[in-house]
């Protein structure tokens, strides 16, 4: 689940780096649809307008070179 949305940020990174380093940026596919400086207004507004289970929160930050992985929640 999201292995598409996480596979197009580790394809881009280096460009994200350069335009939203710091931020959370929310990717739906191959789009990024919205980035914050806060973590918990992304994740706000991404489940505001769209399914849970659909998008991806990724904070863009290359200090430690780890990437930290949102998922909404989904029910089965």
């Amino acid at each position: 689940m999201l292995e598409r949305e996480y596979e197009f940020y580790k394809k881009n990174e280096d460009k994200f780096l350069k335009e939203f380093r710091g931020e959370f940026i929310i990717i739906v596919g191959e789009e990024v649809v919205g980035n914050y400086k806060d973590e918990l207004d992304a994740i706000k507004y991404a489940n505001s307008k769209y399914e849970e289970g659909t998008y991806l929160v990724q904070c863009v930050d290359d200090e430690s070179k780890l990437t930290q992985r949102y998922h909404s929640r989904v029910y089965v």
